[in-house]
């Protein structure tokens, strides 16, 4: 069986859920996004609580990673998606550029070896917040492998931005 929420409640359900995985995580956490977005005039702001709960899971030790998308459709998003990663780099987080020439817009949470979350949220609070979204969790070895094995192949065509031999910023550290 499953739990059914409303709607609305299922959309709204997204961050404090993804939110209890990453402070869950023991091992690792990989992530895919398209946008995400730090407030600075809104501290509190659910979005910039997910990037204090990776930097918190990172400095505990989980190999916490991210590739981002920053390419040219909808390029105002890059500043947004680096500004947002940029934060984390103190932390150790491994941050990496998609390949510019292609649009990355998978929205992906994998954490440790069996949990993974799929959804159309973006990290931006209208897409948590507001929007009609939809998400969901899947507790599958077989499905976070594949994941995680199509996470490896974006990885071999993006650019290392923190955090990782090559990167353009922050202190490599792999």
């Amino acid at each position: 069986g499953f739990h059914r929420l409303g709607f609305e409640q299922a959309t709204r359900a997204y961050a404090p859920a993804a939110r209890q995985l990453i402070r869950q995580a023991g091992k690792s956490i990989h992530i895919m996004l398209y946008q995400a977005r730090f407030y600075e005039e809104h501290p509190d702001s659910i979005t910039n609580r997910i990037l204090d709960d990776l930097a918190d899971a990172a400095r505990r030790g989980v190999d916490v990673r991210i590739l981002v998308d920053t390419g040219s459709w909808q390029p105002e998003k890059n500043d947004y998606n680096l500004a947002f990663v940029e934060r984390l780099t103190t932390a150790g987080v491994q941050v990496w550029e998609d390949d510019p020439e292609e649009v990355s817009h998978q929205k992906v949470l994998l954490v440790d070896d069996e949990v993974t979350l799929i959804g159309s949220l973006n990290w931006t609070h209208y897409s948590v917040s507001q929007n009609n979204e939809v998400a969901v969790i899947v507790y599958s070895r077989p499905l976070n492998e594949w994941f995680r094995g199509y996470y490896s192949e974006r990885l071999k065509k993006a650019r290392p931005y923190s955090n990782v031999e090559g990167s353009t910023r922050g202190t490599p550290r792999g």
